[in-house]
């Protein structure tokens, strides 16, 4: 006998809806792809499980509900309709009537108004619009209902009510039941319409939600790429406008376009042809011919002196670009750095047209690949111990495993290897330090999965070289 959570948990792993932006959409979506009654259970269905405690429309309008203008309209008529279609008229009736009561949604009411948005001293509670903030996110995370600040406490705890005119969660659920066994035929010709992957042999809802998962992601990327096709599309076009009106002679007045045009390259330049849509291949074709065509400007010599270019080739291929604060060499996979790990980028960044200061980064960068060995030895060292540095500041490996996906040994334990793997490529950041006086720096950078906020940086080269500060190699 199909039930509304067999029905919701179809419509989760069916794929039917990939995104997760806000109920109003996901609902939008379903309704173009299953029967009004299906909505209907999926709705109520949604609507008992954020009401977890007992109905209370008042909070659930408060804490639940995030959507504007359209969508927030659509979600409040729907869920409306939906209780009504079951049989809980009064909560339907209550639902669409209900207004946010927040502070925070008076605000942003106003501001959608044409109102006064901004909170003043005078017309805002802030203490109260926190408290409020708290209060959804406690909801959003499966707190639901209403919450209050415990005064011996002061914790943020549930105060179950509900409204004596509107119908108990136990009613609402009766109803949903009844109306599930009524519409059945409808509910099953749905799953059989689009198929159930739940009978597939060896199903497993893990893998399955970790497919579509990764089906967002891969449609997301394709969204990137056509997006990124047309705007390339459009700098090339300004591109073209500005050499017509400033000639190949003044490259300054071009380095903006220039920018966005290699920053959008090379974002996928990089990539297997089987990751790449037909158009993104097509435009790296095309944009190739272009820049051999103003190879002046795309493809500028970083410096004039012979002997430099040759240490700079001998790194590999390299990008050179020019911005407000320096010349930027950069390497995606620069000659002598090759091990299993980490594995390696390189930069440089140093005053423009300054052949001195560019030889001064080079003489670093030589120094670094004659002992990379030892150098990844240390990086290897910094990124160990900064973990588990991290992890006894946050309270253990539990705690960290709450927001990282990390595997552990059989005494629970984190391998070096597991460690190495969540901290990533290593970007390794050559600067002159010309416009302070003198000297190099040399810092590696990791955007670690445990800290991505801040990542791992590791200093290597102090400003007078090799040996300041005790930065030996």
């Amino acid at each position: 006998m199909i039930t509304s959570a067999d029905y919701a948990d179809w419509l989760d792993q069916s794929g039917l809806y990939l995104g997760n932006y806000s109920d109003a959409e996901r609902y939008q979506t379903f309704e173009k792809q299953i029967s009004p009654e299906g909505l209907n259970v999926r709705i109520v269905f949604d609507f008992l499980r954020q009401n977890r405690d007992g109905v209370d429309v008042q909070a659930w309008r408060n804490y639940h509900v995030y959507e504007i203008d359209g969508g927030l309209r659509y979600r409040i008529e729907r869920t409306a309709d939906a209780l009504a279609a079951i049989g809980a008229p009064r909560a339907s009736e209550a639902v669409r009537t209900s207004q946010n009561s927040t502070q925070l949604g008076q605000l942003t009411s106003g501001f959608l108004a044409g109102g006064n948005p901004l909170p003043t001293q005078g017309n805002v509670d802030l203490p109260a619009m926190m408290q409020e903030l708290q209060r959804s996110l406690a909801a959003a995370m499966g707190g639901g209902g209403d919450f209050v600040i415990d005064e011996e406490t002061q914790e943020l705890v549930p105060r179950r009510h509900r409204r004596p005119s509107v119908e108990s969660r136990d009613e609402i659920a009766a109803s949903l039941r009844v109306y599930v066994e009524r519409q059945a035929a409808t509910l099953q010709a749905d799953i059989d319409r689009h198929g159930d992957v739940r009978k597939q042999a060896g199903f497993d809802p893990a893998r399955r939600q970790a497919e579509l998962q990764e089906k967002v992601r891969r449609e997301s990327d394709h969204e990137l790429q056509r997006d990124t096709v047309a705007k390339m599309r459009n700098q090339m076009e300004q591109f073209e406008k500005g050499i017509a009106k400033h000639g190949q002679n003044d490259p300054r007045k071009l380095r903006s376009t220039r920018r966005k045009l290699l920053e959008g390259r090379r974002a996928f330049v990089g990539r297997p042809a089987e990751q790449l849509l037909p158009e993104m291949r097509v435009w790296l074709q095309e944009f190739e011919q272009f820049s051999e065509r103003y190879a002046s400007i795309f493809r500028p010599a970083p410096v004039d002196d012979p002997a430099l270019l040759e240490r700079l080739a001998s790194l590999g291929a390299y990008e050179y670009d020019v911005q407000e604060f320096g010349s930027i060499l950069s390497w995606g996979a620069p000659r002598g750095f090759e091990l299993d790990w980490p594995r390696i980028s390189l930069s440089i960044l140093y005053p423009e047209a300054n052949g001195q200061a560019l030889a001064e980064t080079l003489d670093v960068i030589d120094e670094l690949r004659r002992d990379f060995p030892a150098v990844a030895a240390r990086l290897r060292a910094e990124v160990l111990s900064g973990f588990r540095d991290y992890v006894l500041g946050a309270g253990g490996i539990d705690r960290v495993a709450e927001w990282i996906d990390v595997q552990r040994d059989e005494n629970g334990e984190v391998p070096d290897a597991e460690i190495l793997r969540l901290a990533g490529a290593a970007a390794l950041n050559v600067e002159s330090q010309r416009q302070y006086g003198e000297g190099v720096t040399a810092v590696a950078w990791f955007p670690v999965e445990w800290d991505e906020e801040h990542g791992l940086e590791v200093p290597l080269v102090g400003r007078g070289g090799p040996d300041d500060d005790g930065d030996s190699l």
